[in-house]
């Protein structure tokens, strides 16, 4: 009975090794993957944007131009004089409004 159960010990202890090894190469390769992974969506990226109201005395500008000088860049003011300009590089703009009537 000795035997038996020190083979039994063994194999289990075996087993657990097994099964151990197994776990931590996962995991270091679900490390490994996150860590790669990480310049790619942790960093922010170089890209900005404007937005603002245009208002007079009387309230919003609807459909006002605004634009960025020496760009091609610009939007419309909606019904609440709001606008937004989207996916510039990062730095110092003039923008000029104009509106007709």
């Amino acid at each position: 009975m000795g035997l038996n159960y020190l083979q039994s010990s063994c194999m289990w202890l075996y087993f657990i090794k097994i099964i151990t090894e197994q776990i931590a190469m996962h995991l270091l390769v679900l490390i490994i993957a996150v860590w790669i992974a990480m310049p790619i969506s942790y960093y922010p990226s170089d890209t900005a944007s404007i937005s603002g109201r245009i208002v007079d005395g009387n309230g919003p500008i609807i459909q006002a131009n605004v634009a960025l000088r020496g760009t091609s860049r610009g939007d419309i003011t909606d019904e609440n004089g709001r606008f937004e300009i989207g996916q510039l590089r990062s730095g110092s703009y003039t923008i000029i409004v104009s509106v007709v009537g």
